[in-house]
């Protein structure tokens, strides 16, 4: 899961980071909408084909599980980029709009949220030994693409007209700044502290959801429906909490400031009871009987990340939205940075789990509690492991070098091509614009090739669930 989430926020950092600098100056709206559709379905698609691939993989095929392992991190790059770009777009279409609107769109994402895990724990236990159902609820999800496409073309038509009322362009080809240095330094003069907040915010929730709560649900002793599918079901009763609490602050007209900062400490106090949770698992094993009873208490707990999450969520962009100190021809582009930096807060937080999870929160290290605090005994089951299971450093450094002569290649390639298709732009403008995508592409796929890499070299070390408080 670490891998999955980190290459997804990875795709969702540059894809809003590349949309505000080139996409909100030079394309529409709908073209925009058309595009992150595509790949929203693309991305359906192929995680039914991981799915399978996957179920497949659990005959002793190592080439399907390699290859379904590579097609999911590919899932993970669009279904990033198109939650990246699709957010800003929303939100920023819906500044002329009553303020209910935005209340209506927090809702929408916290019932996605809380729906489509209850929908997936459902469905996977249909033919469990196949994975038949959980293949089935990938592809059943494209019906909602056109159904995405229609809210879209409705909100803009709105937006469209109140903003004529107003005297504000906001036609479906209406242009903002691009993203440049000076108009992003100019976002954070007016609006940096809602900004930095937006990053925090979103840092302590994904430290708490993709690394405390995963290390907290990870093998159940019971196989029932709450103990097989505790990260999804826990995760359902957080986005319940960002449902209501982005659904009831959305749609106050003017929040107050209040709703920014004092939700993100409160999520600071969640994120430090998560941390222990994590490493001492004194909840689930001391105060219930049962993992399941644990596990629904867990839940619960989740759903207050939620409220504090989304309460501050909508207070920011409600705050984007009505502070005058930013004009509106910086609103869309504001979003575009608060998104991009809280995505650096989401990537930071993923790029923790993975070290807490191969470090302190490992299942290499028994955690044990006396007067001055936490002390972390290492084992020595790495050492143990048999060489030619070992970290094969040639092939990666080997792999590394083809990549970087690939990407100095097409540095050079890429610019002609730009100047061919795009005849408006710049010589400079070209250069600039292929060095960030050639590299960024490069670093992507060398990414998901590493993972992969390591994925056969390096076997992931399956965690012994055990209290040691209780031996």
């Amino acid at each position: 899961m670490p891998y999955y989430g980190l290459i997804q926020l990875i795709s969702c950092m540059l894809a809003s980071g590349l949309h505000a600098r080139f996409g909100v100056a030079n394309f529409s709206f709908l073209s925009r909408t058309k595009f992150i559709l595509l790949l929203q379905g693309l991305s359906y698609a192929l995680l039914a084909a991981a799915t399978a691939l996957s179920w497949y993989a659990v005959g002793g095929s190592h080439t399907a599980s390699t290859l379904g392992f590579g097609i999911s991190l590919i899932a993970a790059v669009t279904s990033g980029g198109s939650q990246g770009i699709g957010e800003v777009l929303v939100v920023s279409r819906c500044y002329h709009l009553p303020p209910a609107t935005l209340g209506a769109w927090g809702i929408g994402t916290g019932v996605s949220g809380l729906v489509a895990p209850v929908v997936y724990a459902w469905s996977k236990s249909l033919y469990p030994s196949t994975g038949v159902g959980t293949v089935f609820f990938m592809l059943s999800l494209n019906v909602l693409i056109p159904i995405f496409y229609f809210a879209f073309m409705y909100v803009d038509q709105h937006n469209t007209d109140l903003g004529a009322a107003k005297g504000h362009e906001t036609t479906s080809h209406a242009r903002s700044d691009p993203l440049t240095l000076a108009s992003a330094g100019e976002c954070m003069r007016t609006a940096g502290a809602g900004v930095l907040n937006f990053g925090a915010v979103y840092f302590l929730e994904y430290l708490i959801t993709q690394s405390f709560l995963d290390r907290s649900t990870l093998h159940p002793h019971g196989h029932g429906l709450v103990d097989s599918n505790a990260y999804a079901l826990s995760y359902a009763g957080y986005n319940l909490g960002v449902a209501l609490s982005r659904g009831v602050v959305g749609m106050m007209p003017s929040p107050p400031i209040a709703l920014i900062w004092i939700p993100t400490l409160l999520q600071l106090a969640n994120c430090v009871f998560w941390a222990a949770e994590s490493s001492l698992h004194s909840v689930r094993y001391e105060w219930f009987v049962t993992d399941t009873a644990g596990f629904e208490f867990y839940g619960c707990c989740m759903m207050v990340v939620g409220l504090m999450g989304g309460t501050s969520y909508s207070a920011c962009y409600a705050y984007f939205r009505d502070t005058p100190t930013v004009p509106d021809r910086l609103r869309e582009v504001l979003v575009n940075v608060s998104y991009g930096v809280s995505s650096l807060g989401m990537l930071l937080s993923s790029l923790s789990a993975i070290i807490l999870s191969k470090t302190i929160l490992s299942e290499s290290f028994f955690a044990f509690t006396n007067f001055f605090g936490t002390v972390y005994i290492t084992m020595s089951a790495v050492a143990a492991a048999p060489a030619s299971l070992g970290f094969h450093a040639p092939g990666l450094i080997t792999g590394t070098i083809i990549f970087a002569v690939l990407g100095v290649v097409f540095t050079f390639v890429a610019p002609i091509l730009f100047a061919k298709e795009t005849p408006k732009i710049t010589k400079g403008e070209s250069i600039r614009l292929s060095i960030l995508l050639v590299w960024l592409t490069t670093i992507c796929m060398w990414m998901f090739w590493a993972f992969v890499y390591m994925h056969q070299m390096v076997p992931l070390m399956n965690p012994i669930r055990k209290n040691p408080l209780l031996e």
